[in-house]
């Protein structure tokens, strides 16, 4: 036989294994460990939700710019997507979202008050709190579980206190 020949051995899955004393081909060892590494889409249905939003620390009165992204990483079609966010009065179903395929919810949410019992490092000595504002998204469909992702805001408030003398 001719060094590096076996004509009952294709060159494309050739490995060397087959004949010892015949030298490995480079290309087709490269080929086939790449082949082993390509990652494949799930065989099942799948749904994914990322929320993002455009500000991650606001004042009070602050617009904050919210993103909703849903996708199909799966092979499958999925039917009666239902995304909900609550606090930005989103409920939307979507009746089919193909394999491959995203769709993407922009709502805007305004902080418009600050409540004392939610406060993080209260520094009423300057008259100033901060409190964190968790936003939950959620999606569902018929193939699948429910799945949610959340985006938090520190807000900054100045608080107005208001004191009264009783007495003299």
């Amino acid at each position: 036989a001719v060094a590096g020949s076996r004509p009952d051995i294709h060159p494309d899955t050739w490995t060397g294994a087959e004949d010892a004393d015949q030298p490995i081909d480079p290309v087709s060892s490269v080929v086939a460990a790449e082949a082993v590494e390509q990652v494949m889409p799930p065989q099942f249905p799948a749904l994914s939700i990322t929320k993002t939003g455009d500000k991650a620390i606001v004042s009070l009165g602050d617009m904050v710019t919210y993103t909703i992204r849903v996708e199909n990483p799966g092979v499958w079609t999925l039917h009666n997507v239902v995304v909900s966010d609550p606090l930005l009065g989103i409920y939307q179903t979507i009746p089919t979202l193909s394999a491959g395929e995203s769709h993407v919810i922009k709502a805007t949410y305004l902080p418009t008050k600050c409540s004392l019992q939610d406060q993080i490092e209260p520094r009423l000595d300057v008259f100033k709190t901060q409190y964190r504002l968790t936003n939950i998204a959620t999606a569902d469909s018929d193939e699948t579980g429910q799945v949610s992702d959340d985006w938090t805001v520190e807000v900054q408030c100045d608080l107005e206190l208001a004191f009264e003398k009783l007495g003299d």
